[in-house]
């Protein structure tokens, strides 16, 4: 079974033993330019509307801040923030030394 962002939401059972082989894979998608992994997970942590996935807005997981962190020493110089208006919910911008 291929474990996605996807599988890991609605896995409750084993979210946390998953959880950092999951922010990596999205990591990597991100590296070969694809963002819609993080995206995913992203609005699926924070609780935050994605017309890609669907979540339970405003409910905040125990994951989202623990995400962060990962993200800020992971992703310098990468810019996230939640957009409703896009159809992923977040809008990511790399700098000019590529995250």
């Amino acid at each position: 079974m291929t474990y996605t962002v996807a599988t890991w939401g609605s896995d409750v059972r084993n979210a946390e033993t998953k959880f950092c082989g999951i922010v990596a894979d999205c990591l990597e998608q991100l590296n070969n330019g694809n963002s819609t992994d993080l995206a995913k997970l992203l609005c699926i942590t924070h609780g935050k509307k994605s017309s890609i996935i669907t979540v339970i807005e405003g409910e905040r997981l125990k994951f989202a801040a623990p995400l962060k962190r990962i993200l800020n020493h992971a992703l310098e110089g990468v810019e996230i923030k939640f957009d409703a208006k896009k159809k992923a919910g977040v809008r990511i911008k790399v700098g000019d030394n590529g995250g």
